[in-house]
């Protein structure tokens, strides 16, 4: 596994709820072979990234809320985020205090990763995970 790198703008929030589960103290909710696929960050609510396979290699698609690729859109309403790809919902969360973020959506199979949920579970590579804690965790999840 790779060591964990994040993007030097990325500050964690100390309680992550994401899709039934919680992370606390955390720096990453999932990784893939020590890739984070999908970060948000404190701060304003464009503080988001993703990273996805293309071929061989992994590239942030969305950096600090910017993309170079038209197809995918952040949209920000109040406490509220959504990221698309095309009309494809990638992720939907909601600040719930300055401290706490509540991810109810994810869905990343459009890139060949079994990764997606909703607000009760979380679906990865065919296992469900739902109300589970981690705290102190590097990352919540390591596929690979």
């Amino acid at each position: 596994m790779l060591s964990l790198q994040l993007p030097n703008e990325y500050v964690p929030y100390e309680e992550l709820i994401i899709c039934g589960n919680v992370m606390r103290n955390g720096k990453a909710p999932i990784t893939v072979d020590g890739r984070p696929v999908f970060l948000i960050g404190k701060g304003p609510m464009t503080a988001v990234w993703l990273q996805v396979p293309t071929g061989k290699e992994w590239r942030y698609e969305i950096s600090n809320g910017q993309s170079d690729d038209s197809a995918y859109k952040v949209t920000v309403s109040g406490d509220s985020i959504a990221v698309y790809f095309g009309p494809h919902l990638l992720l939907r969360a909601a600040r719930k205090s300055e401290t706490t973020l509540q991810i109810d959506h994810i869905d990343l199979t459009k890139f060949g990763l079994s990764i997606h949920g909703d607000a009760s579970s979380l679906q990865v590579g065919g296992m469900t995970i739902s109300g589970n804690t981690f705290d102190g965790v590097q990352t919540m999840i390591n596929v690979g």
